[in-house]
């Protein structure tokens, strides 16, 4: 194990039902973007296993017609990327204490506005 690991390690919490993993230093990065290996994790409910030939987004509620998109519909959707800092500032298990984690991030996927758009909402 390297320094790194035993320090992510260390650095690790597992409770039931939350996820967490905290990041290097400011003084330890070495880019611009966060590299996914230094991101942050937190997790509150746990990391779902998720059958993707199964998963549908239902649409409902303000639109003229409800809607669902599966996950292969997501991907015949044009794909955008957002270059964006990524910031949690707080920890449920220590509401008082703040913490302030940030990285910056590209986040890649599809608009949902666009989508929306088509549909036009009521």
């Amino acid at each position: 194990m390297n320094e790194f690991d035993k320090t992510l390690e260390d650095n690790s919490m597992s409770y039931v039902g939350m996820i967490a993993k905290f990041p290097l230093g400011v003084h330890d990065l070495k880019s611009f973007i966060t590299s996914e290996k230094h991101l942050f994790v937190l997790s509150h409910m746990g990391i779902p296993a998720i059958d993707i030939a199964q998963w549908k987004l239902k649409i409902s509620g303000l639109v003229e017609q409800n809607f669902e998109l599966s996950y292969q519909n997501l991907l015949s959707l044009e794909y955008r990327e957002l270059t964006v800092f990524h910031q949690c500032s707080g920890n449920p298990l220590q509401p008082k204490v703040p913490t302030r984690t940030i990285s910056n991030v590209t986040w890649g996927g599809v608009s949902l506005r666009d989508k929306l758009n088509d549909r036009k909402l009521c």
